[in-house]
């Protein structure tokens, strides 16, 4: 596959002390970009060795962190620690390989009040802080990228007069669509609306994938439609490919990313056998054609 393909890295820790398993991985499944969460328990200097250990594999490094709190100005004392680490990063990091972007995973529809009013309350702040965001990305030279809902299409945005997700596009330089569905084509049914908003501004974009074991949406069998845990990799690999064929279709500028990179790299390579009779038969020539 020659598109782009990444994926978050939650837990680093796991990872910074010894990087072996993780540049093994990334270079067994052809990854092409990472986007690692800024914690605590990492010392700065491990993400400078990360990075260039990286960058030697051919794999860029993006700088990851997260809050739904961060909407409100008031709430950002971890959102601010998070711009100084990175600065930090990058100063130790000097002439050599560095972080390329600002990989932000901060939305609103996870708090109590957005869900009471379906958001209304909440669009305003957000797109607020991804202004913020935006700023403090071109004062750096990063780019900007976003984690986003599938079906933020559906929100207002009144101030700039469109749909909530077209003003997450114009607003970063990449936007990683949320499209968790456990078939292809509920995948690409999910990414539509947000494909033609891609389009339109020329931006690019990231078909993404679940792998966690997660406890919704679940079908009569309790195989949740949101995951590919149940199916196992050789399944999601296939629709990769099926969502690949799809999209090409319709636009050029996509790639994908897997969540996450431990729970990939743990996953099984055939359904669960609980759930293996509700799976689609795979494609072997498809299998062949990916990763």
């Amino acid at each position: 596959m020659n598109r782009a393909l990444g994926s978050w890295v939650w837990d680093v820790a796991y990872y910074a002390a010894d990087p072996t398993e993780l540049l093994q991985f990334c270079e067994e499944n052809r990854i092409t970009e990472l986007y690692l969460a800024i914690v605590d328990a990492v010392p700065d200097m491990h993400y400078v060795n990360l990075i260039r250990q990286l960058h030697e594999i051919r794999v860029q490094v993006a700088a990851l962190c997260g809050d739904a709190q961060w909407i409100y100005p008031e709430r950002r004392v971890t959102y601010d620690t998070f711009i100084r680490r990175v600065d930090a990063i990058q100063q130790l990091c000097g002439k050599g390989p560095r972080f390329y972007g600002l990989h932000l995973d901060a939305n609103p529809h996870t708090l109590p009040e957005a869900r009471e009013n379906n958001m209304k309350d909440q669009v305003e702040p957000y797109i607020s802080l991804i202004q913020d965001a935006r700023r403090k990305a071109d004062t750096r030279r990063l780019k900007l990228e976003w984690d986003m809902p599938s079906w933020f299409h559906i929100l207002d945005d009144p101030t700039h007069k469109c749909s909530l997700a077209k003003t997450v596009f114009s607003l970063c330089d990449s936007v990683n669509v949320l499209t968790f569905r456990d078939r292809a084509e509920d995948q690409f049914n999910a990414l539509l609306p947000n494909l033609e908003f891609a389009k339109e501004l020329k931006k690019p974009l990231r078909i993404c994938f679940e792998t966690l074991s997660m406890d919704e949406s679940r079908r009569k069998d309790g195989n949740s439609v949101v995951t590919y845990y149940e199916e196992g990799r050789r399944f999601m690999y296939q629709s990769l490919y099926q969502l690949q064929a799809m999209t090409k279709e319709r636009y050029k500028k996509f790639g994908f990313a897997i969540h996450d990179i431990k729970r990939w790299a743990q996953m099984q390579q055939e359904p669960l056998p609980q759930y293996a009779d509700g799976v689609p038969a795979m494609e072997e020539e498809a299998l062949r054609a990916v990763i």
